[in-house]
């Protein structure tokens, strides 16, 4: 669920990403994407800060950060709130 995904990319963001990788995260972005629109702040955050964390190319990543923007902005998030839990998942 997107509970456990957000968390998921939480924890990898933390850890040291080996190259190769790289594919299970491309599929693990594609099943994030299915998930983002029943995500809240805190996840949507958790979601953005691990997968910038995990230094994936901009390509494969552009598509979930437009779907976190446009999952805020649906949900009604106001800016400051998800600034607000970036920087508390970043801590």
């Amino acid at each position: 669920n997107h509970i456990h995904a957000a968390n998921l990319w939480n924890k990898l963001g933390k850890q040291r990403i080996e190259r190769w990788h790289e594919e299970r995260l491309e599929q693990l972005v594609q099943r994030t994407l299915d998930l983002v629109a029943s995500c809240e702040a805190r996840n949507l955050a958790n979601i953005a800060h691990g997968v910038a964390k995990c230094g994936l190319q901009v390509g494969v990543v552009r598509s979930l950060y437009t779907a976190v923007a446009e999952a805020a902005v649906r949900g009604g998030l106001a800016a400051d709130a998800l600034f607000a839990a970036v920087a508390e998942a970043a801590v």
